[in-house]
């Protein structure tokens, strides 16, 4: 998977979580359907970084301990340690949802338009390190007409956590919503220790708007 960092806004709002009655399978919140409302959190994978090439254009490639290869700025590529012995992290290592987590929350808007959701991340920087960048996305699919949005966040970031607010007024029908960027790929944060990835497709929120 390559994914190249690009210039994105970031917007980071203060939010109160409202916990709905959740299924739990697998080990992953998930809403028992399309429905009034929807929210899931799912852990995030830390990946460490077994070693970093020096591109000519401003970026660095770094190449992951699991056979994944990102291109991100090389100001962002030089906080990242790669794996060693000395820091906790074996080269090989992909530790399953222990470096944070991945939520996502929709409901049908006010005037029953389209839909109003929430999105976001909150790492352990005891796992990831100091966060130093992070690339965030949501597609949305009104699947009754087939309409499509994408929503991305991204850019140097220090803190641990990270929310916005997302929209689409695509009129009623059945949505589904995921993190996921226009490119495919999973969500990121990166950190002093490596990168901790979203679940994909398993972060994701259904409702219905009539």
């Amino acid at each position: 998977m390559n994914l190249k960092m690009t210039k994105c806004r970031v917007a980071s709002v203060a939010i109160a979580i409202v916990w709905l009655p959740l299924i739990t399978t697998g080990g992953v919140a998930s809403a028992s359907g399309p429905s009034t409302q929807s929210y899931t959190t799912v852990p995030m994978t830390f990946v460490g970084v077994s070693s970093k090439t020096l591109l000519s254009n401003g970026t660095t490639q770094l190449n992951l301990a699991n056979g994944q290869v990102l291109t991100v700025a090389t100001s962002t590529a030089t906080q990242i340690d790669t794996s060693t012995n000395s820091n906790g992290i074996q080269p090989d290592n992909t530790v399953y949802g222990d470096c944070g987590y991945a939520e996502i929350y929709i409901s049908p808007n006010s005037n029953n338009s389209g839909i109003s959701g929430l999105t976001g991340w909150d790492v352990s920087t005891g796992d990831l390190g100091q966060v130093v960048s992070f690339e965030w996305g949501v597609a949305i699919t009104n699947i009754t007409y087939n309409r499509n949005k994408n929503e991305e966040w991204g850019g140097p970031y220090t803190s641990s956590s990270w929310f916005s607010s997302f929209y689409d007024n695509a009129g009623t029908g059945n949505y589904h919503s995921e993190v996921q960027l226009a490119n495919g790929s999973d969500g990121i944060v990166y950190g002093s220790y490596g990168i901790c990835e979203s679940a994909g497709p398993l972060v994701h929120s259904d409702t219905i708007v009539s």
